[in-house]
């Protein structure tokens, strides 16, 4: 599955690196350091009772500066953000691309909404929890 991560923080991060192993998966970013350092360095998840793990197969882009097709879109910026990322990154949202919102609050949706059928659009929740180290540094904290 060709897989698109609106925001690199601890949670974009977190799970691009987990769907990465069996999925190709390009991150969008807000920052154009964090962008460079994925794409030299990877994703890096410091795990609580595993060794640290590195993934590489994953390629970042600057937010607003890249489209393609993707399978699945999820959204993973702060509730604030939502409007923003949406919008300048709408290029991403095909005909048959499904949008997931993994955000905390309500109404993300919604503001998906706007740009995308809500057929296509899912809503997800995670137990996971996540420290955003930087620059694509995670710590999965539990």
């Amino acid at each position: 599955m060709k897989i698109a991560i609106i925001g690199s923080g601890a949670i974009g991060c977190l799970f691009g690196a987990y769907l990465s192993k069996n999925n190709e998966v390009h991150m969008i970013c807000r920052r154009q350091k964090v962008a460079d350092t994925i794409n030299k360095e990877g994703l890096t998840v410091f795990e609580p009772n595993e060794p640290t793990g590195h993934y590489t197969d994953v390629t970042a882009h600057l937010s607003g500066r890249y489209t393609d097709n993707f399978d699945l879109v999820m959204i993973v910026v702060k509730g604030a953000d939502t409007d923003e990322a949406i919008r300048v990154n709408n290029g991403l949202f095909r005909e048959h691309t499904m949008v997931m919102t993994l955000q905390n609050g309500g109404g993300n949706d919604l503001k998906l909404a706007k740009y995308v059928p809500m057929e296509r659009i899912i809503v997800a929740t995670t137990r996971i929890n996540a420290v955003n180290l930087d620059n694509g540094n995670v710590r999965h904290s539990g």
